[in-house]
């Protein structure tokens, strides 16, 4: 699965996607799926993939597309997309896309047209096993 994001520099300086989007991640049926790079035999070009083109510079006002690569777990599922800025705590720009019926291309739509993925039920989390847990205490200020 090749995703493009269109994208445009609203800074002040020459920055690449992958400075301003560092945190992207694809969900289909909850699953986060895996990035991976496509490779052609011969040397020829990938339709609508360009290698490293998250890490292209462009200039303030500039736009441009950033393919990514995206290990889908099966064709019929749908796609949650979610790209938020590394260094912001607020949650980024969101997109979704349904499964084909006939082909390969997906159809954007708005993220409430997607199912919500499937939960756990109790006795399927009764089974499962924590594999970390975590606890502490809130530190109190110091003052010296």
């Amino acid at each position: 699965m090749i995703i493009t994001y269109h994208w445009k520099n609203t800074g002040d300086a020459n920055t690449t996607f992958g400075e301003l989007a560092m945190d992207l991640q694809v969900y289909q049926s909850g699953i986060g799926l895996n990035k991976t790079y496509l490779h052609s035999r011969g040397g020829s070009s990938i339709e609508g993939y360009k290698t490293q083109s998250d890490d292209i510079k462009i200039a303030k006002g500039e736009e441009s597309d950033a393919t990514i690569a995206y290990q889908l777990d099966d064709a019929t599922g749908d796609l949650y997309v979610v790209a938020n800025q590394a260094t912001r705590y607020h949650e980024g720009i969101v997109s979704a896309f349904k499964a084909p019926t006939s082909g390969t291309q997906y159809e954007q739509v708005q993220p409430d047209d997607i199912a919500p993925a499937p939960k756990a039920t109790e006795a399927e989390k009764r089974k499962m096993k924590r594999i970390s847990s975590y606890s502490g205490t809130p530190s109190s200020p110091s003052t010296t």
